[in-house]
């Protein structure tokens, strides 16, 4: 039986059902990393915008280099080892525990 992992909510005008189906591509008892389990459960796969963004590991913020802002975190959730941060926009940043990080966009 598939067994999803809690995600926490950091922002207070966020609500789990803005995840939509995100929640639903992960499942706790499944042994494959999460970028492996996106790229299975989520059409068109995961698909990480490989260069010009920079994370946070204090505070979680990500930032594309040149934008205007900042995308603060707006919920969280961890399988095994693995951080997954969503933001606006439907950002997604997948980090590990090295602190090795890939953003996605899962719209």
């Amino acid at each position: 039986m598939k067994k999803q992992p809690l995600w926490t909510i950091l922002h207070e005008d966020f609500y789990l059902e803005m995840l939509g189906f995100l929640p639903s591509f992960l499942d706790m008892n499944d042994p494959q990393t999460v970028r492996e389990q996106f790229q299975l459960n989520y059409w068109p796969g995961w698909n990480p915008m490989r260069k010009h963004w920079t994370f946070d590991p204090k505070t979680h913020i990500l930032q594309y280099n040149g934008d205007v802002g900042p995308l603060y975190p707006l919920a969280s959730t961890v399988l095994r080892d693995e951080k997954v941060y969503f933001y606006e926009h439907a950002f997604v940043c997948v980090v590990q525990p090295n602190g090795d990080f890939e953003v996605a966009r899962m719209d």
